[in-house]
């Protein structure tokens, strides 16, 4: 059956592979951004060649941007291209002195450029490919003067620039310039067309104006000499010659052609030198660094048709290439479709195929599953009426348990109760009789000893009643407005007696606040008080320290009680605050309820006890009770634990090992009325 599952999956993950392989087999196309300085005819037909080149290469897409002889729109352009994961950029410079500097920083974050056309003010390219201006140039001069060769005195020439700063227009110039002046001709005047008509226009009405006598008119491109020559036209001046530069099929060898200008002359384009040196960078083929292309000769009457002629032969065998190359992808388009529904068809066919074998596996498992699960359903039953059998039973004895604890603990309390008159009765005849003059010191020693254990017996049993009162919730508190800091004075005085007999140092911390009143019920933090310092006392060791501190933010106040003492472990910490816990559950000192009830009387003024320990290392209780006031006049209440209850309570402490509870014994309360 393994086997059988293995063969499935294989025959699903296959086909489903490979049309994946089929969808996803054309890699990662090379993008080609080209940015053009401006939209002319010439640019026009270069921009096609570089389509056309770009269409015979798989894989390879171009997006051109012009910047209509803007700077700010081609350094735009230029980012886009660097920021949109275009792999090289073709640049053709508005002008050097602003393209270079963003130029630079594209090279620079490592994407490759090429420059075309005009040139940069430094080497932070990758190659450049361009046209000798310089040489169009000179060809040009020699052209004006054969055309003025029969004439006895030198020519003079009106010559119309490109645009300032841009790199053909000064290679142009210096080349004209230095061909007519050494053959002895003469620039009467210039100006700046910046490339189009309009300007070019405008610049020869004025020289024109100045010079009328001139023999020819010598534009950098040919919209510029088609501007000049309509305006010498117009002047009625059509003795002038006029030449450009360029020879685009559909404006300069028009204009040739037509007689509107007398020459113009070849400006390479090259589209398809730029797609393939771009294509030899990305794909790591030699290619050189810097290309020029030569300059060609003149266009004018004697050659324009046949060019125009090759042009119009030319665009027809790139019209058909279009058509054939639309066909093609259509055919691959379609062959594409048809390749990727075939294996999906397998693939549907091998999926139906094992969803009506899991269906049928379905069933047969579910089959058997039904007798399974019905075996099982008879056995949970069975073992569900056992269980609530035992649960019926435990929660009866659970009821039974409760009732004889509940029981047990009204005994108790009744006991005390009985147990608490018949103490205090026992107590009075022991005071009196331990003041008689006649009793030997033998005698003296058993009555205090009786008496000691008196009032030991009457605080467990009050203990026992205040904590079932607590339980009941019919323990009340009795508040009244009590200055601390004197409070706490009289309270820590009693015990320094037991501490310094032990050598312990005991210290009260005393307030930054002089005074600090607040609402409380003495009588119970009293308790609260011994039963924290007595537990200090009881487990430090002798020359240890116990410090006492307090604090009020004027909404809470602070009491802290630390000692040096034998700590408490970490596992025991969350229980030491339950009833009748004690740590040492080998030598138990107390009774298991001190500070049950010290959290008690805490949680009845709406507060909280905290401790923190460590074992060797001591102990310390925090509590923390909201202030309130019932009176702006504080009262002094009476202490009902005396500096003798306390060395009664400690007697003999530290005579042995001081291990056992953490419950300390809580003081004998006032005597039961």
């Amino acid at each position: 059956m393994r086997r059988f599952y293995r063969l499935l999956i294989v025959a699903v993950i296959v086909p489903l592979t490979s049309l994946l392989v089929v969808s996803c087999k054309d890699e990662k196309p090379l993008r080609i951004g080209v940015s053009q300085c401006s939209d002319d005819d010439w640019r026009s037909k270069m921009n096609e060649e570089v389509m056309l080149e770009a269409m015979l290469h798989d894989n390879v897409e171009v997006e051109i941007r012009s910047a209509d002889d803007n700077n700010e729109k081609q350094i735009a352009d230029i980012r886009y291209f660097a920021d949109n994961g275009f792999d090289i950029i073709i640049v053709a410079p508005n002008e050097a002195q602003a393209i270079t500097p963003v130029i630079t920083e594209v090279y620079e974050r490592g994407i490759p450029v090429i420059i075309f056309d005009r040139n940069v003010n430094n080497d932070s390219y990758t190659a450049r490919i361009g046209t000798d201006n310089r040489e169009i140039g000179r060809s040009a001069g020699r052209y004006a003067l054969h055309l003025f060769s029969g004439l006895s005195r030198p020519i003079k020439v009106l010559e119309i620039y490109g645009l300032a700063g841009s790199s053909p227009a000064v290679g142009r110039r210096v080349g004209f310039d230095e061909v007519v002046t050494a053959g002895g001709g003469e620039i009467a005047g210039t100006g700046y067309g910046n490339w189009n008509l309009s300007d070019a226009e405008r610049v020869t009405d004025s020289l024109l104006t100045l010079h009328p006598d001139v023999d020819l008119i010598y534009a950098h491109n040919d919209r510029m000499a088609i501007g000049a020559a309509g305006v010498a036209h117009r002047r009625g001046l059509d003795n002038i010659k006029i030449i450009g530069i360029d020879a685009a099929p559909n404006i300069g060898m028009r204009a040739v052609a037509d007689s509107v200008i007398d020459a113009t002359f070849l400006y390479p384009t090259e589209g398809h030198l730029l797609v393939n040196t771009a294509l030899d960078i990305l794909q790591g083929r030699p290619y050189s660094k810097e290309t020029t292309m030569p300059a060609s000769s003149a266009v004018d009457l004697s050659n324009v048709d046949i060019l125009m002629r090759q042009n119009q032969t030319l665009d027809n065998e790139v019209s058909k290439m279009k058509a054939l190359k639309k066909r093609v992808d259509d055919f691959w388009s379609k062959h594409s479709a048809q390749t990727s529904l075939f294996y999906a068809s397998i693939v549907i066919l091998l999926l139906v195929l094992f969803s009506l074998f899991m269906v049928l596996r379905a069933f047969w498992q579910r089959k058997r599953h039904q007798l399974v699960l019905m075996d099982h359903n008879r056995r949970l039953e069975e073992q569900s009426r056992e269980q609530k059998r035992l649960a019926d039973s435990r929660a009866e004895l659970n009821d039974r348990l409760q009732e004889a604890i509940q029981s047990k603990l009204a005994f108790y309390t009744n006991v005390s109760h009985d147990l608490r008159t018949p103490l205090t009765l026992i107590a009075e005849p022991i005071a009196q009789l331990a003041k008689s003059d006649n009793l030997t010191s033998r005698q003296r020693d058993l009555l205090a000893l009786a008496g000691k254990n008196t009032r030991i017996l009457a605080r467990l049993i009050n203990q026992i009643l205040d904590f079932r009162k607590f339980e009941n919730d019919k323990l009340r508190l009795n508040l009244t407005e009590v200055d601390l800091t004197g409070v706490l004075a009289e309270w820590t005085d009693s015990f320094r007696e037991v501490a310094r007999r032990r050598d312990i140092r005991l210290t009260l911390h005393t307030a930054d606040t002089e005074h600090i009143q607040l609402a409380l019920d003495a009588e119970k933090m009293e308790r609260v008080f011994f039963n924290l310092v007595a537990n200090a006392i009881k487990y430090t060791p002798d020359n240890g320290s116990i410090d006492i501190s307090y604090s009020c933010d004027g909404e809470t106040l602070t009491l802290v009680v630390a000692d040096t003492g034998i700590g408490i472990p970490a596992a025991e910490l969350g229980n030491i605050f339950d009833q009748f816990f004690m740590v040492d559950k080998v030598r138990p000192q107390g009774s298991g309820i001190g500070l049950s009830l010290v959290k008690a009387f805490v949680e009845m003024h709406k507060g909280s006890i905290t401790v923190d320990s460590q074992e060797g290392k001591g102990s310390v209780f925090t509590v923390r009770i909201p202030v309130t006031h019932i009176s702006e006049r504080s009262e002094v209440p009476e202490s009902l634990i005396s500096e003798q209850d306390i060395n009664i309570e400690l007697a003999g402490v530290g005579e042995s090992d001081a291990v056992g509870c953490v419950g300390a014994a809580a003081p004998p309360p006032p005597p039961a009325a």
